[in-house]
């Protein structure tokens, strides 16, 4: 079975309860990422939530965003999110990172949180990212530390002309954190 499909099965099975053991950890990383893009976040925006699992980052998104659109893989994660999210400017849809149903160029920030060790082709996944990131789009991207090298990571964003602004490795919070700027074409 390909990875891809093990990640789907594992969080269609766990949906469930996944909030009740990972909610209070994945909303410390979200404040965490929230502090840090609060400024990205002022404005009529089209927002992103790649691997929004149950929806809470959409949530808080919904409030200061024109728009929200959440992805996740898991259709059993998108359904609990349904349920939760009474937002009418949230949008959820079953895809995967790899292969985006969204416009080239139609976002103003772009989340992808706790999401990147589960993908089996991150290039890819920083490519559709891109693809779908605006220039000058700001991204916050996080990986677990214990499967994450931040070296090779802030190479990888940097080499898909993700422009890194911060990263957070905070012993304390499960992820590091790298946030920056999309630099598709050169501004001089």
């Amino acid at each position: 079975m390909n990875k891809k499909l093990r990640v789907k099965e594992y969080y269609d099975a766990h949906a469930p309860f996944y909030d009740a053991r990972y909610e209070n950890l994945q909303n410390m990383k979200y404040r965490i990422v929230l502090s840090i893009t609060s400024s990205q976040l002022e404005g009529p925006l089209l927002v992103s939530d790649l691997g929004c699992g149950t929806g809470n980052l959409c949530r808080l998104l919904s409030d200061c965003a024109v728009r929200v659109v959440g992805v996740d893989i898991s259709a059993e994660m998108l359904k609990i999110a349904k349920f939760k999210i009474r937002s009418s400017n949230v949008e959820l849809i079953c895809a995967d990172v790899e292969n985006l149903p969204i416009r080239d160029e139609m976002l103003d920030v772009v989340f992808c949180i706790t999401v990147i060790q589960n993908i089996p082709n991150v290039k890819m996944a920083l490519s559709e990212i891109v693809r779908v990131g605006k220039n000058r789009s700001y991204i916050a991207i996080s990986t677990l530390r214990k499967t994450a090298d931040a070296h090779v990571m802030v190479s990888l964003l940097e080499e898909a002309n993700i422009k890194i602004e911060s990263v957070i490795d905070d012993t304390h919070v499960e992820d590091i954190i790298f946030a920056g700027q999309l630099q598709k074409y050169d501004n001089k």
